[in-house]
């Protein structure tokens, strides 16, 4: 078998991956060729060109000055090799007529990249369409990572006809490096760092990569942390900007290659990325130094590899917030240490030679134009998944894996700026998990754009089974019209009931007409199912405990000074609806004979200024204590401390932070619209369920509360426990195992599919 690479030119951080390639090959008895034309003069010039001598060289012409190119092929060896790999980008013109060729004259082809362009230009952005259909005449795709995949399925493009090949960057130069590794501790020296803590920035410095954040962020680290360095590595026309900034504490060095780059990015605590990341993150990681960088678009397919508080940061897109990130890991050495050692691993297992296995093994199989997919296929639609949600899919994809049932979690996107980025990340990419606009914001993108990618993509997938939530969002909606035009199972995950949804007499005909194609529901619990019974889905086709958290993930660290005394914990976003108001009405009002409890309050949101207004004015500025946005695993650590949580939301569907809490045997107050409460409290604990908006009413809770006897309480955590398991993993995943055999549902008329086909659902955040 012969197999010919092209590509454009061989650049340096492909030089170990080619030969690896090529090693590879002639172990599996695979004849193997590259072909490529010479580098640009800007590679030249930025010394990040490689020369292969076995690579067969091309000659290359511009076309028009366009930018667009033409390599001259030796065209009978193209299209009489067996297979032939050539790169989906679109400024090669002659790699489109390979393909179009081949595929005429019925001989293998395939692309390797990105996939979609992830950071396209006008004209590129233009072309997108025509590039798109051209591609699709390839057999097969071969794409870097998971990021790569969920862009190709949004397009519509057949899952099995991709295969992802991993990215991996010369790590030569890289073996044996630490912080006191002699090279180090020298460069420290050269530089006069002393022992002070380093930041590193390394990429090629053109305006995308925005060098003029460096010195903000630099400045910003400075005021905090006085001894602070920053150590900027690479070329580009930004260089000249850095350097006209004089500055005692930073380290312009210009291009740095081999052993030179990778000494440098060991001395320095941790790696930032002001703009686009790419292979950089690699590079950090090769020498154990975790990642700084923000949730954006336009990323390179290796972010994707940075996962938020396992090796690395994802922040917003400020320049605080990646200083603030940086601090993070300057300020605490352990943190630093832990996802260094994890960033070490990741980089241990994407190694030129492994990459080069995957690539082959990913190159043969699509190949052989395999379109067998005999296994059942279960794919659950998420806005994001957050930590429950991880927890859910993955519980539920290890039951179905033991049935030999296939089964794939498809978010729209990974982040969305309503949760901020210590929630918004905490899905960072795992096996099985596709998201379709990655390092997007979900509440930027458009209902039409997020319906259509979650359509195709289900098809793309052939999913058989689609969980997914209601058409009221637009995932939700993409989901109905995929079953509406191609059939399968429609199951519904909702978790409204009478008390959150007043919708209207023609809005609930709408809704009990596009309930016609759902197969069955998912519901939190029987509190909740007579509600769908009116919206058109029956008691048998419904299941319970959708709504369920699994074990703490994340960062846990030490909690900051717990107050003097006993405290009372809210969890949440600081929006209206969520009632903190009334809680600090409640404790204004608290008897002078006794001490108050504090409050602890974990998240933030619009309405915070407003509320610490408040607690000012009503002179609780000593007892309230605002720590912002946690991590899961440390909202939870406080709930290990607290004395009570509150939920005193004006209405809540269900309310997870409630299933949280009785995990963590913490006992609950909540508003008597609050589902989670609503559906589980015996009538004996009937004081526990508040009026929303009463200050009395909590006030006189939160008394019985602090002044319960030791077996009381331990009567209301027992009661927890219960409710715990009542609501837990096991009871979610056989529920959902149930469901996904539920019988076909008749099809409403054809007219309710067309008006479906028409609706887009919203982009919401309930």
């Amino acid at each position: 078998m012969k197999i010919v690479l092209v590509q454009r030119l061989v650049p340096g951080y492909r030089h170990e991956l080619f030969e690896a390639l090529r090693s590879v090959c002639a172990e599996q008895g695979v004849d193997f060729e590259l072909w490529a034309s010479l580098a640009p003069a800007e590679f030249v010039r930025r010394g990040t060109a490689a020369d292969l001598s076995w690579a067969k060289p091309l000659p290359v012409t511009t076309i028009l000055g366009l930018g667009l190119e033409w390599q001259h092929l030796p065209w009978r060896e193209a299209l009489t090799s067996d297979l032939l790999v050539v790169p989906d980008g679109l400024r090669c013109f002659s790699n489109f007529a390979l393909i179009a060729l081949r595929r005429l004259l019925g001989r293998t082809v395939l692309t390797w990249g990105h996939g979609r362009n992830l950071q396209p230009s006008l004209l590129s952005r233009t072309l997108a369409s025509l590039r798109l259909s051209l591609l699709r005449l390839a057999h097969g795709h071969l794409v870097y990572t998971t990021q790569c995949l969920g862009t190709m399925l949004a397009a519509g493009v057949p899952r099995q006809h991709i295969a992802i090949t991993e990215n991996a960057p010369s790590l030569c130069g890289a073996e044996g490096l630490h912080a006191q590794h002699p090279e180090v501790v020298a460069f420290r020296t050269d530089h006069g760092l002393g022992n002070a803590p380093c930041v590193a920035f390394l990429g090629s410095w053109y305006p995308t990569k925005r060098p003029e954040r460096i010195i903000a962020i630099g400045e910003a680290i400075r005021r905090e942390q006085p001894d602070a360095h920053i150590v900027v590595l690479g070329g580009g026309d930004g260089l000249a900007l850095l350097r006209q900034h004089e500055a005692p504490w930073l380290h312009v060095l210009g291009p740095r290659h081999g052993r030179e780059k990778f000494v440098a990015l060991a001395a320095c605590r941790c790696l930032a990325v002001t703009g686009i990341a790419g292979l950089n993150v690699l590079d950090a990681m090769a020498v154990a130094r975790p990642v700084v960088l923000s949730r954006r678009g336009g990323h390179s397919p290796e972010a994707i590899y940075v996962r938020h508080g396992v090796n690395g940061l994802w922040v917003e897109d400020s320049v605080d917030a990646l200083a603030a990130g940086c601090l993070r890991l300057i300020q605490s050495l352990p943190l630093a240490t832990r996802l260094g050692e994890a960033a070490g691993q990741s980089a241990g297992r994407l190694t030129p030679q492994s990459v080069a296995a995957t690539w082959l093994t990913g190159a043969c199989h699509l190949a052989q134009h395999d379109e067998a997919t005999s296994a059942r296929h279960v794919v659950l639609v998420y806005q994001r998944m957050l930590a429950y949600h991880c927890a859910r899919f993955t519980a539920l994809a290890a039951e179905l894996a033991r049935e030999g049932i296939r089964c794939t979690a498809l978010e729209v996107a990974n982040t969305d700026s309503s949760y901020g980025d210590a929630i918004s990340v905490a899905s960072t990419q795992r096996g099985g998990i596709v998201s379709l606009f990655p390092n997007c914001d979900y509440l930027s993108l458009r209902p039409r754009q997020v319906a259509s990618a979650v359509c195709m993509a289900l098809q793309a997938l052939r999913a058989d089974v689609v969980f997914a939530p209601a058409p009221a969002f637009a995932e939700g909606a993409g989901a109905l019209h995929h079953k509406v035009r191609f059939g399968g199972r429609l199951l519904q995950m909702d978790d409204a009931w009478a008390a959150t949804d007043q919708s209207g007499v023609l809005v609930r005909w709408v809704k009990r007409s596009f309930n016609g194609f759902v197969d069955g529901g998912f519901l939190p619990d029987a509190l909740h199912g007579q509600h769908f019974v009116g919206l058109n889905i029956p008691l048998d086709r419904q299941a319970y405990a959708v709504d369920v958290v699994g074990p703490a993930t994340g960062i846990a660290e030490p909690l900051v000074a717990q107050p003097d005394r006993r405290f009372v914990l809210f969890v949440g976003r600081l929006i209206e609806r969520k009632g903190l108001h009334t809680l600090l009405n409640a404790l204004a009002q608290w008897p002078a004979s006794e001490q108050r409890p504090a409050l602890v309050v974990i998240g933030d949101g619009p309405t915070q200024p407003a509320l610490q207004a408040q607690a000012a004015r009503l002179g609780l500025l000593a007892d309230v204590h605002w720590l912002g946005m946690r991590d899961n695993a440390e909202a939870q650590a406080w709930m290990r401390h607290a004395h009570v949580l509150v939920v005193p939301s004006d209405f809540e569907q269900w309310g997870l932070v409630v299933n949280e809490a009785w995990q963590n045997d913490l006992p609950v107050l909540a508003s008597e619209t609050v589902g989670a409460l609503r559906a589980a409290t015996p009538a004996e604990w009937s004081w526990t369920l508040l009026s929303a908006g009463d200050a009395s009413v909590w006030r006189a809770a939160l008394v019985r509360a602090l002044s319960q006897t030791t077996s009381e309480r331990m009567a209301w955590i027992t009661l927890g426990r219960r409710q715990a398991q009542r609501y837990g993993l096991a009871a979610h995943v056989r529920s959902a195992r149930a469901l996904i055999d539920v019988a076909l549902r008749k099809r409403p008329a054809r007219w309710v599919g067309w008006v479906a086909r028409l609706w887009p659902g919203r982009v919401v955040i309930w």
